[in-house]
């Protein structure tokens, strides 16, 4: 009878020590919307870490801990607020609940310069192609090249053609590479 009673004491007590809470819940943003991919974190302080998880794809989330005592539960996702709960968790083992909505985070840039080179200038009877907007990384000849270019043909017989009509130059950074001998070159 005794040993049954030790028995039992040992199991409430290995029971109550082994005891998990679980905290879950949904995020949405306000406009009802599911958070995925948002972190949940549970904190003693701001920086000693008890639990984490993220929330799936739908915003829901789940959060074992075996842990006791208070701490914050933190909610932060990309392009809202963090918002920081305070939790208190017991000996006994429970299901909390807790459903966040999360607000916007807006920020204001400073400045924003964007920058481009156009592929194509047209300068008076001279059409100018950058040539880096049209390589496609495996161009070995320049004939490959200039099959990339819109509007140009390479004929057979190594003729260069915009839009039917031939092509008299052919130069780069200035200099006629070609000097009407470009036939060779593609």
């Amino acid at each position: 009878m005794k040993k049954n009673k030790i028995l039992i004491v040992l199991l409430l007590f290995t029971a109550i020590s082994s005891s998990q809470t679980v905290i879950k819940g949904t995020i949405t943003s306000e406009k009802q919307q599911a958070i995925p991919f948002a972190n949940i974190l549970i904190k003693v302080d701001s920086t000693v870490i008890i639990a984490y998880t993220y929330s799936d794809k739908n915003g829901n989330y789940l959060l074992k801990t075996k842990k006791t005592g208070k701490f914050n539960l933190y909610f932060s996702a990309l392009g809202y607020k963090t918002q920081v709960t305070p939790i208190e968790i017991t000996n006994e083992p429970n299901e909390i609940i807790k459903n966040v909505v999360l607000k916007e985070k807006s920020f204001e840039l400073d400045e924003v310069i964007i920058q481009a080179d156009k592929p194509i200038t047209i300068k008076k009877d001279t059409i100018i192609f950058n040539a880096k907007s049209f390589s496609k990384g495996s161009d070995q000849i320049v004939e490959d090249l200039l099959k990339n270019i819109p509007g140009i043909t390479v004929e057979g017989n190594g003729a260069i053609k915009i839009g039917g009509k031939e092509v008299e130059k052919v130069m780069v950074d200035g200099d006629d590479l070609f000097e009407k001998g470009y036939k060779i070159l593609t």
